[in-house]
Protein backbone atom coordinates (compact mmCIF):
# COMPACT_ATOMS: atom_id res chain seq x y z
CA UNK A 1 0.00 0.00 0.00
CA UNK A 2 2.52 2.64 0.84
CA UNK A 3 4.51 1.75 -2.16
CA UNK A 4 1.27 2.71 -4.15
CA UNK A 5 1.01 5.48 -2.38
CA UNK A 6 4.59 6.71 -2.75
CA UNK A 7 3.68 5.94 -6.76
CA UNK A 8 0.78 7.81 -6.99
CA UNK A 9 2.50 10.87 -5.45
CA UNK A 10 5.79 11.18 -7.16
CA UNK A 11 4.01 10.09 -10.96
CA UNK A 12 0.51 10.42 -10.73
CA UNK A 13 0.10 13.79 -9.20
CA UNK A 14 2.31 16.35 -11.55
CA UNK A 15 0.48 14.38 -14.54
CA UNK A 16 -2.73 15.73 -13.22
CA UNK A 17 -1.33 19.41 -12.89
CA UNK A 18 0.33 19.22 -16.21
CA UNK A 19 -3.08 17.48 -18.13
CA UNK A 20 -6.44 19.30 -18.86
CA UNK A 21 -9.52 17.04 -18.76
CA UNK A 22 -13.60 17.89 -20.12
CA UNK A 23 -16.18 16.01 -20.38
CA UNK A 24 -19.82 16.32 -21.90
CA UNK A 25 -22.74 13.57 -22.23
CA UNK A 26 -26.25 12.72 -20.98
CA UNK A 27 -29.07 10.34 -19.02
CA UNK A 28 -31.65 9.07 -21.11
CA UNK A 29 -34.23 6.83 -20.13
CA UNK A 30 -37.22 6.06 -22.78
CA UNK A 31 -40.69 4.31 -21.74
CA UNK A 32 -42.07 2.38 -25.26
CA UNK A 33 -45.09 0.81 -25.84
CA UNK A 34 -46.21 -1.29 -28.62
CA UNK A 35 -49.72 -2.12 -30.02
CA UNK A 36 -50.38 -4.60 -33.11
CA UNK A 37 -46.19 -4.99 -34.18
CA UNK A 38 -46.59 -8.11 -35.47
CA UNK A 39 -49.50 -6.78 -37.83
CA UNK A 40 -51.41 -9.27 -36.80
CA UNK A 41 -52.53 -10.28 -33.78
CA UNK A 42 -53.67 -7.50 -30.85
CA UNK A 43 -50.78 -8.53 -28.87
CA UNK A 44 -48.84 -5.48 -27.02
CA UNK A 45 -45.64 -4.76 -25.21
CA UNK A 46 -43.79 -1.78 -23.27
CA UNK A 47 -40.92 -1.42 -21.37
CA UNK A 48 -38.47 1.34 -20.16
CA UNK A 49 -34.79 1.29 -20.80
CA UNK A 50 -31.80 4.07 -19.90
CA UNK A 51 -28.49 4.87 -20.78
CA UNK A 52 -25.95 7.30 -19.60
CA UNK A 53 -23.37 7.77 -21.27
CA UNK A 54 -19.82 10.12 -20.88
CA UNK A 55 -17.67 11.48 -23.39
CA UNK A 56 -14.42 12.73 -22.03
CA UNK A 57 -11.47 14.92 -23.65
CA UNK A 58 -8.15 14.68 -22.07
CA UNK A 59 -5.53 17.56 -23.22
CA UNK A 60 -2.38 16.40 -22.68
CA UNK A 61 -0.78 18.96 -23.87
CA UNK A 62 -0.97 21.69 -27.03
CA UNK A 63 -0.53 18.99 -29.80
CA UNK A 64 -1.95 15.13 -27.63
CA UNK A 65 -5.39 14.67 -26.71
CA UNK A 66 -6.80 11.36 -25.43
CA UNK A 67 -10.96 10.87 -26.39
CA UNK A 68 -13.30 8.09 -24.64
CA UNK A 69 -16.87 7.45 -24.95
CA UNK A 70 -17.87 5.16 -22.42
CA UNK A 71 -21.58 3.74 -21.30
CA UNK A 72 -23.61 3.13 -18.19
CA UNK A 73 -26.63 0.56 -18.74
CA UNK A 74 -26.48 0.58 -22.05
CA UNK A 75 -29.95 0.40 -22.88
CA UNK A 76 -31.09 -1.54 -20.32
CA UNK A 77 -34.32 -3.07 -19.93
CA UNK A 78 -35.91 -1.86 -16.21
CA UNK A 79 -35.88 -4.57 -14.18
CA UNK A 80 -33.28 -6.62 -16.65
CA UNK A 81 -30.95 -6.86 -13.78
CA UNK A 82 -30.85 -10.81 -13.44
CA UNK A 83 -30.24 -10.95 -9.72
CA UNK A 84 -33.92 -9.37 -9.56
CA UNK A 85 -35.86 -12.45 -10.68
CA UNK A 86 -33.74 -14.68 -8.97
CA UNK A 87 -34.62 -12.80 -5.96
CA UNK A 88 -37.85 -12.90 -7.02
CA UNK A 89 -38.56 -16.68 -7.50
CA UNK A 90 -35.62 -18.51 -5.43
CA UNK A 91 -35.50 -17.95 -1.92
CA UNK A 92 -32.28 -19.73 -2.38
CA UNK A 93 -30.84 -16.77 -3.97
CA UNK A 94 -31.03 -15.13 -0.90
CA UNK A 95 -27.34 -14.93 1.27
CA UNK A 96 -26.30 -13.92 4.51
CA UNK A 97 -23.80 -11.09 4.64
CA UNK A 98 -22.68 -8.61 7.69
CA UNK A 99 -23.33 -5.09 7.56
CA UNK A 100 -21.02 -2.94 8.69
CA UNK A 101 -21.19 -2.88 12.60
CA UNK A 102 -20.62 -6.61 12.25
CA UNK A 103 -24.59 -8.02 12.87
CA UNK A 104 -25.77 -10.83 10.29
CA UNK A 105 -28.03 -9.66 7.55
CA UNK A 106 -29.53 -11.55 4.73
CA UNK A 107 -29.33 -9.82 0.90
CA UNK A 108 -29.89 -11.26 -2.65
CA UNK A 109 -26.78 -12.68 -4.22
CA UNK A 110 -26.10 -11.01 -7.13
CA UNK A 111 -23.11 -9.71 -9.25
CA UNK A 112 -22.63 -5.85 -9.25
CA UNK A 113 -20.83 -6.21 -12.57
CA UNK A 114 -23.64 -7.44 -14.51
CA UNK A 115 -27.14 -6.28 -16.04
CA UNK A 116 -29.43 -7.38 -18.65
CA UNK A 117 -29.53 -5.57 -21.90
CA UNK A 118 -32.44 -4.92 -24.33
CA UNK A 119 -29.85 -5.79 -27.29
CA UNK A 120 -27.73 -8.30 -25.89
CA UNK A 121 -30.72 -11.11 -26.43
CA UNK A 122 -30.35 -12.51 -23.67
CA UNK A 123 -26.68 -11.84 -22.73
CA UNK A 124 -25.14 -10.26 -19.70
CA UNK A 125 -23.01 -7.49 -20.72
CA UNK A 126 -21.04 -5.36 -17.96
CA UNK A 127 -22.32 -2.02 -16.25
CA UNK A 128 -19.83 -0.21 -18.06
CA UNK A 129 -18.81 -0.69 -21.73
CA UNK A 130 -16.20 1.13 -23.10
CA UNK A 131 -17.10 2.09 -26.13
CA UNK A 132 -14.42 4.29 -28.02
CA UNK A 133 -10.69 5.19 -27.27
CA UNK A 134 -8.55 6.99 -29.03
CA UNK A 135 -5.82 9.35 -29.39
CA UNK A 136 -5.26 12.73 -31.99
CA UNK A 137 -1.76 13.96 -32.11
CA UNK A 138 -1.56 17.55 -34.14
CA UNK A 139 1.24 18.68 -35.91
CA UNK A 140 2.18 21.45 -38.68
CA UNK A 141 0.93 19.77 -41.45
CA UNK A 142 -2.31 17.98 -39.97
CA UNK A 143 -3.61 15.45 -37.12
CA UNK A 144 -3.00 11.44 -36.40
CA UNK A 145 -5.77 9.81 -35.10
CA UNK A 146 -5.29 6.37 -33.57
CA UNK A 147 -7.65 3.94 -31.61
CA UNK A 148 -11.45 2.88 -31.82
CA UNK A 149 -12.96 6.25 -32.55
CA UNK A 150 -16.40 7.54 -34.49
CA UNK A 151 -16.58 6.62 -37.88
CA UNK A 152 -19.35 9.66 -39.97
CA UNK A 153 -19.67 10.72 -43.25
CA UNK A 154 -22.30 13.11 -44.82
CA UNK A 155 -25.90 12.44 -43.47
CA UNK A 156 -24.98 9.36 -42.11
CA UNK A 157 -26.77 6.86 -44.63
CA UNK A 158 -23.77 4.30 -44.19
CA UNK A 159 -21.39 5.73 -41.28
CA UNK A 160 -22.98 7.20 -38.28
CA UNK A 161 -21.58 8.31 -35.52
CA UNK A 162 -24.78 8.11 -33.78
CA UNK A 163 -24.31 10.44 -30.75
CA UNK A 164 -27.63 11.95 -30.88
CA UNK A 165 -29.65 12.09 -27.79
CA UNK A 166 -32.46 9.35 -28.97
CA UNK A 167 -29.77 7.45 -31.03
CA UNK A 168 -29.22 3.62 -30.45
CA UNK A 169 -25.88 2.21 -31.56
CA UNK A 170 -22.98 4.25 -33.26
CA UNK A 171 -20.38 2.84 -35.70
CA UNK A 172 -17.49 2.71 -34.57
CA UNK A 173 -13.60 1.10 -36.16
CA UNK A 174 -10.02 0.48 -35.37
CA UNK A 175 -8.71 2.90 -37.47
CA UNK A 176 -5.46 4.93 -37.89
CA UNK A 177 -5.95 7.81 -40.32
CA UNK A 178 -4.08 11.27 -41.05
CA UNK A 179 -5.81 14.17 -41.94
CA UNK A 180 -4.83 17.46 -43.19
CA UNK A 181 -6.28 21.36 -44.40
CA UNK A 182 -4.93 23.91 -45.98
CA UNK A 183 -7.64 26.93 -46.11
CA UNK A 184 -11.10 25.76 -47.67
CA UNK A 185 -9.75 22.33 -48.84
CA UNK A 186 -9.04 19.12 -46.71
CA UNK A 187 -8.00 15.48 -47.32
CA UNK A 188 -7.86 12.60 -45.03
CA UNK A 189 -6.22 9.28 -45.68
CA UNK A 190 -6.77 6.08 -43.36
CA UNK A 191 -6.47 2.18 -42.61
CA UNK A 192 -9.09 0.49 -40.71
CA UNK A 193 -9.19 -3.14 -39.74
CA UNK A 194 -12.84 -3.97 -39.21
CA UNK A 195 -12.82 -7.50 -38.83
CA UNK A 196 -9.97 -10.13 -37.00
CA UNK A 197 -11.37 -13.48 -36.84
CA UNK A 198 -9.97 -16.04 -34.92
CA UNK A 199 -9.74 -19.05 -37.43
CA UNK A 200 -10.38 -21.57 -35.10
CA UNK A 201 -13.40 -20.62 -33.37
CA UNK A 202 -14.54 -18.50 -36.28
CA UNK A 203 -15.42 -15.19 -33.63
CA UNK A 204 -13.59 -12.25 -33.26
CA UNK A 205 -9.90 -12.65 -32.34
CA UNK A 206 -8.09 -11.95 -29.39
CA UNK A 207 -4.27 -11.31 -29.50
CA UNK A 208 -3.34 -15.26 -28.80
CA UNK A 209 -6.15 -15.96 -31.86
CA UNK A 210 -4.77 -13.84 -34.86
CA UNK A 211 -3.93 -15.60 -38.35
CA UNK A 212 -3.28 -13.86 -41.15
CA UNK A 213 -5.51 -16.70 -43.26
CA UNK A 214 -8.54 -15.69 -41.25
CA UNK A 215 -11.32 -14.47 -42.66
CA UNK A 216 -10.49 -11.13 -41.97
CA UNK A 217 -11.34 -7.62 -43.51
CA UNK A 218 -9.54 -4.60 -43.88
CA UNK A 219 -10.21 -1.20 -45.16
CA UNK A 220 -8.18 1.48 -47.08
CA UNK A 221 -10.26 4.72 -47.77
CA UNK A 222 -9.24 8.64 -49.14
CA UNK A 223 -11.27 11.39 -48.56
CA UNK A 224 -11.73 15.01 -50.21
CA UNK A 225 -13.26 17.92 -48.91
CA UNK A 226 -13.90 21.41 -49.90
CA UNK A 227 -16.10 23.62 -47.20
CA UNK A 228 -17.30 27.34 -47.30
CA UNK A 229 -19.76 29.02 -45.24
CA UNK A 230 -22.23 28.49 -48.05
CA UNK A 231 -20.89 24.76 -49.90
CA UNK A 232 -19.76 21.68 -48.18
CA UNK A 233 -18.53 18.90 -50.81
CA UNK A 234 -16.70 16.01 -49.81
CA UNK A 235 -15.90 12.93 -51.57
CA UNK A 236 -15.04 9.30 -50.13
CA UNK A 237 -13.38 6.26 -51.43
CA UNK A 238 -13.06 3.30 -49.85
CA UNK A 239 -11.71 -0.55 -51.04
CA UNK A 240 -12.43 -3.25 -48.56
CA UNK A 241 -11.10 -6.90 -48.37
CA UNK A 242 -12.19 -10.35 -47.12
CA UNK A 243 -9.39 -11.90 -46.80
CA UNK A 244 -9.03 -15.79 -46.06
CA UNK A 245 -11.76 -16.38 -49.19
CA UNK A 246 -10.68 -17.77 -52.69
CA UNK A 247 -10.98 -15.20 -54.60
CA UNK A 248 -10.37 -12.87 -51.99
CA UNK A 249 -13.35 -10.64 -51.71
CA UNK A 250 -13.05 -6.58 -52.94
CA UNK A 251 -15.53 -4.14 -52.51
CA UNK A 252 -15.07 -0.68 -53.51
CA UNK A 253 -17.37 1.93 -52.27
CA UNK A 254 -18.35 5.41 -53.42
CA UNK A 255 -19.84 8.15 -51.12
CA UNK A 256 -20.66 11.98 -52.08
CA UNK A 257 -21.77 14.43 -49.82
CA UNK A 258 -23.04 17.89 -50.77
CA UNK A 259 -24.67 20.86 -49.07
CA UNK A 260 -25.89 24.15 -49.81
CA UNK A 261 -27.52 27.00 -47.67
CA UNK A 262 -28.88 29.95 -49.16
CA UNK A 263 -30.67 32.20 -46.51
CA UNK A 264 -33.42 30.17 -44.54
CA UNK A 265 -33.34 27.19 -46.85
CA UNK A 266 -30.73 24.33 -46.55
CA UNK A 267 -29.97 21.63 -49.29
CA UNK A 268 -28.29 18.60 -48.71
CA UNK A 269 -27.35 15.45 -50.58
CA UNK A 270 -25.74 12.01 -50.22
CA UNK A 271 -25.07 9.24 -53.31
CA UNK A 272 -23.97 5.92 -52.10
CA UNK A 273 -22.46 2.89 -54.36
CA UNK A 274 -20.72 -0.15 -53.35
CA UNK A 275 -19.27 -2.47 -56.44
CA UNK A 276 -17.28 -5.38 -56.20
CA UNK A 277 -16.91 -9.26 -56.55
CA UNK A 278 -15.16 -11.97 -55.12
CA UNK A 279 -15.40 -14.40 -52.21
CA UNK A 280 -16.16 -18.31 -52.02
CA UNK A 281 -19.54 -17.72 -54.11
CA UNK A 282 -18.32 -15.02 -56.35
CA UNK A 283 -20.50 -12.71 -54.63
CA UNK A 284 -21.23 -9.93 -57.18
CA UNK A 285 -22.00 -6.98 -55.41
CA UNK A 286 -23.49 -3.74 -56.55
CA UNK A 287 -25.50 -1.28 -54.91
CA UNK A 288 -26.32 2.79 -54.16
CA UNK A 289 -28.47 4.50 -52.12
CA UNK A 290 -28.96 8.16 -52.51
CA UNK A 291 -30.73 10.71 -50.53
CA UNK A 292 -31.89 14.27 -50.88
CA UNK A 293 -33.28 16.24 -48.09
CA UNK A 294 -34.53 19.97 -48.04
CA UNK A 295 -34.85 21.98 -45.08
CA UNK A 296 -36.42 25.68 -44.19
CA UNK A 297 -36.68 27.67 -41.27
CA UNK A 298 -38.41 31.30 -40.66
CA UNK A 299 -39.44 32.70 -37.33
CA UNK A 300 -41.47 29.60 -34.91
CA UNK A 301 -42.00 27.59 -38.56
CA UNK A 302 -39.44 24.57 -39.64
CA UNK A 303 -40.08 22.33 -42.45
CA UNK A 304 -38.65 19.15 -43.78
CA UNK A 305 -39.02 17.38 -47.15
CA UNK A 306 -36.57 14.51 -47.69
CA UNK A 307 -36.72 11.59 -50.44
CA UNK A 308 -34.33 8.78 -50.74
CA UNK A 309 -33.53 5.10 -52.56
CA UNK A 310 -31.89 2.18 -50.94
CA UNK A 311 -31.38 -0.50 -53.67
CA UNK A 312 -32.70 -3.88 -53.16
CA UNK A 313 -32.10 -7.23 -54.23
CA UNK A 314 -34.77 -9.03 -56.14
CA UNK A 315 -33.36 -12.43 -56.11
CA UNK A 316 -31.17 -12.84 -52.52
CA UNK A 317 -32.95 -16.26 -51.42
CA UNK A 318 -33.04 -17.91 -55.40
CA UNK A 319 -29.40 -16.65 -56.35
CA UNK A 320 -26.85 -16.31 -53.25
CA UNK A 321 -24.29 -15.18 -56.00
CA UNK A 322 -25.80 -11.22 -55.89
CA UNK A 323 -25.80 -8.81 -53.63
CA UNK A 324 -27.27 -5.86 -55.37
CA UNK A 325 -28.85 -3.62 -51.73
CA UNK A 326 -27.13 -2.75 -48.55
CA UNK A 327 -29.25 -1.16 -46.24
CA UNK A 328 -29.09 2.34 -44.35
CA UNK A 329 -27.29 2.72 -40.77
CA UNK A 330 -29.47 1.91 -38.10
CA UNK A 331 -29.08 5.16 -36.59
CA UNK A 332 -30.23 6.98 -40.32
CA UNK A 333 -33.96 7.42 -38.24
CA UNK A 334 -37.02 8.36 -40.60
CA UNK A 335 -39.92 7.12 -38.29
CA UNK A 336 -40.94 4.94 -35.17
CA UNK A 337 -41.81 1.84 -36.81
CA UNK A 338 -41.36 1.24 -40.57
CA UNK A 339 -37.54 0.73 -41.09
CA UNK A 340 -37.19 1.57 -37.06
CA UNK A 341 -38.57 -1.87 -35.58
CA UNK A 342 -38.46 -5.42 -37.39
CA UNK A 343 -41.61 -5.80 -38.44
CA UNK A 344 -43.29 -9.28 -40.15
CA UNK A 345 -40.82 -9.84 -42.88
CA UNK A 346 -37.88 -7.82 -41.81
CA UNK A 347 -36.27 -10.22 -40.07
CA UNK A 348 -36.78 -13.25 -42.11
CA UNK A 349 -39.01 -14.70 -39.89
CA UNK A 350 -42.97 -15.78 -40.16
CA UNK A 351 -45.48 -14.98 -37.46
CA UNK A 352 -45.19 -18.02 -35.81
CA UNK A 353 -41.33 -17.65 -35.73
CA UNK A 354 -40.22 -19.64 -38.30
CA UNK A 355 -37.63 -18.97 -41.01
CA UNK A 356 -39.29 -17.11 -43.53
CA UNK A 357 -38.84 -16.37 -47.17
CA UNK A 358 -40.13 -13.33 -47.45
CA UNK A 359 -38.70 -9.99 -46.80
CA UNK A 360 -40.70 -6.89 -46.86
CA UNK A 361 -38.56 -5.12 -46.32
CA UNK A 362 -35.49 -6.86 -46.55
CA UNK A 363 -33.40 -5.54 -43.49
CA UNK A 364 -35.47 -4.50 -40.32
CA UNK A 365 -34.66 -1.54 -37.95
CA UNK A 366 -32.93 0.29 -40.88
CA UNK A 367 -34.23 1.64 -44.73
CA UNK A 368 -33.78 -0.96 -47.35
CA UNK A 369 -35.06 -2.04 -50.80
CA UNK A 370 -37.29 1.02 -50.76
CA UNK A 371 -38.19 4.44 -52.24
CA UNK A 372 -39.86 6.88 -49.91
CA UNK A 373 -40.53 10.33 -49.19
CA UNK A 374 -41.24 12.07 -45.76
CA UNK A 375 -41.98 15.30 -44.12
CA UNK A 376 -41.76 17.04 -41.18
CA UNK A 377 -43.51 20.21 -39.96
CA UNK A 378 -42.70 22.39 -36.56
CA UNK A 379 -44.04 24.94 -34.64
CA UNK A 380 -42.10 25.98 -32.00
CA UNK A 381 -45.00 28.22 -29.97
CA UNK A 382 -41.81 29.07 -27.53
CA UNK A 383 -38.08 28.71 -28.12
CA UNK A 384 -38.34 25.57 -25.12
CA UNK A 385 -41.01 24.10 -27.31
CA UNK A 386 -41.32 22.26 -30.18
CA UNK A 387 -44.82 20.28 -31.91
CA UNK A 388 -44.30 18.46 -34.89
CA UNK A 389 -46.08 16.41 -37.45
CA UNK A 390 -44.75 13.80 -39.87
CA UNK A 391 -45.67 11.63 -42.72
CA UNK A 392 -43.46 8.90 -44.48
CA UNK A 393 -44.67 6.95 -47.49
CA UNK A 394 -42.75 4.59 -49.13
CA UNK A 395 -42.54 1.69 -51.88
CA UNK A 396 -40.18 -1.22 -52.69
CA UNK A 397 -37.12 -1.03 -54.87
CA UNK A 398 -37.67 -4.44 -56.27
CA UNK A 399 -40.72 -6.84 -55.70
CA UNK A 400 -39.65 -8.47 -52.20
CA UNK A 401 -40.21 -12.14 -52.25
CA UNK A 402 -42.51 -13.02 -49.99
CA UNK A 403 -43.97 -16.85 -48.41
CA UNK A 404 -42.86 -19.21 -45.99
CA UNK A 405 -40.36 -21.50 -47.74
CA UNK A 406 -38.56 -21.28 -50.97
CA UNK A 407 -40.47 -23.80 -52.72
CA UNK A 408 -43.74 -21.53 -52.36
CA UNK A 409 -42.22 -18.21 -52.55
CA UNK A 410 -43.77 -15.18 -54.54
CA UNK A 411 -43.09 -12.62 -55.57
CA UNK A 412 -44.84 -9.69 -54.23
CA UNK A 413 -47.20 -8.03 -57.10
CA UNK A 414 -47.35 -4.43 -55.69
CA UNK A 415 -44.62 -2.51 -53.87
CA UNK A 416 -46.01 -0.23 -51.77
CA UNK A 417 -45.35 -0.99 -48.25
CA UNK A 418 -47.58 2.03 -46.77
CA UNK A 419 -47.30 5.13 -44.76
CA UNK A 420 -46.81 6.07 -41.14
CA UNK A 421 -47.59 9.16 -39.44
CA UNK A 422 -46.98 10.81 -36.18
CA UNK A 423 -47.11 13.48 -33.74
CA UNK A 424 -43.94 14.83 -31.22
CA UNK A 425 -43.52 17.09 -28.59
CA UNK A 426 -40.32 18.28 -26.93
CA UNK A 427 -40.19 20.73 -24.10
CA UNK A 428 -36.85 22.02 -23.01
CA UNK A 429 -36.38 23.42 -19.27
CA UNK A 430 -32.80 25.51 -20.10
CA UNK A 431 -30.04 23.62 -21.24
CA UNK A 432 -29.84 20.36 -19.45
CA UNK A 433 -33.45 19.06 -19.45
CA UNK A 434 -35.41 17.44 -22.18
CA UNK A 435 -38.30 15.67 -21.61
CA UNK A 436 -40.70 14.67 -24.79
CA UNK A 437 -43.85 12.65 -25.92
CA UNK A 438 -44.25 10.52 -29.29
CA UNK A 439 -47.15 8.43 -31.25
CA UNK A 440 -47.00 7.15 -34.61
CA UNK A 441 -49.29 4.97 -36.42
CA UNK A 442 -48.32 2.60 -39.36
CA UNK A 443 -50.96 1.57 -41.64
CA UNK A 444 -50.01 -1.24 -44.10
CA UNK A 445 -50.60 -1.81 -46.97
CA UNK A 446 -50.11 -3.49 -50.54
CA UNK A 447 -46.67 -5.61 -49.73
CA UNK A 448 -47.73 -6.42 -45.96
CA UNK A 449 -50.72 -7.22 -47.20
CA UNK A 450 -49.82 -10.09 -49.64
CA UNK A 451 -47.64 -11.28 -47.02
CA UNK A 452 -50.39 -11.40 -44.57
CA UNK A 453 -52.68 -13.41 -47.12
CA UNK A 454 -49.97 -15.91 -47.43
CA UNK A 455 -49.46 -16.56 -43.52
CA UNK A 456 -53.21 -16.47 -42.98
CA UNK A 457 -55.55 -16.17 -45.86
CA UNK A 458 -58.51 -13.70 -46.42
CA UNK A 459 -56.89 -11.38 -43.80
CA UNK A 460 -54.90 -7.97 -44.39
CA UNK A 461 -52.28 -6.80 -42.25
CA UNK A 462 -53.52 -4.93 -38.95
CA UNK A 463 -51.89 -0.91 -38.35
CA UNK A 464 -49.22 -1.08 -35.63
CA UNK A 465 -49.34 1.93 -32.68
CA UNK A 466 -46.79 3.19 -30.58
CA UNK A 467 -46.57 5.89 -27.90
CA UNK A 468 -43.27 6.76 -26.42
CA UNK A 469 -41.97 9.08 -23.55
CA UNK A 470 -38.76 10.23 -23.10
CA UNK A 471 -36.50 12.24 -20.64
CA UNK A 472 -33.36 12.70 -20.88
CA UNK A 473 -30.44 15.51 -18.95
CA UNK A 474 -27.40 16.53 -21.00
CA UNK A 475 -24.29 18.07 -19.31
Amino acid sequence: MKTLLLFLTLFLLPLAEAVDLSYHGYYRTRGDYFKHLDLHSGQSRMYWDQRFRLDTDLRVDDYIHLFAQVDVLDNAVYGGNPASLETATNPASFTTDQDPYGNDVVVPSQDPKSEGNFFSQGQRPAYLRVKRVWAEVFANLGYLKIGRQPSHFGLGLYENRGDGLDDDFGDSVDRISFASRLDNVSAELGYDKEVEIDPLFDVPATRYGIDNNGEDVTRYFARVGYVTDRYDLQALLSRRKRHGTSPDLVVWSYDLYGKYRLGWLLAETEFLSFQGDGGDDHLDVSTYASVLRLTAGQGKYRGLLEGGLASGTEETTLHKDRLHGVPFDRDYNLSMLLFEEVLPGGSGKDLAGGQAVGSAPSSGGAVSNAIYARTSQQFLPLPSITLAANLLLAWAHREPLLGLDQATAVYATERFYGFEWGLSFRHELGKPLLYGLDFAHFVPLDVFDQQQDLLDPGHDARSAYTLQAFFGVRF
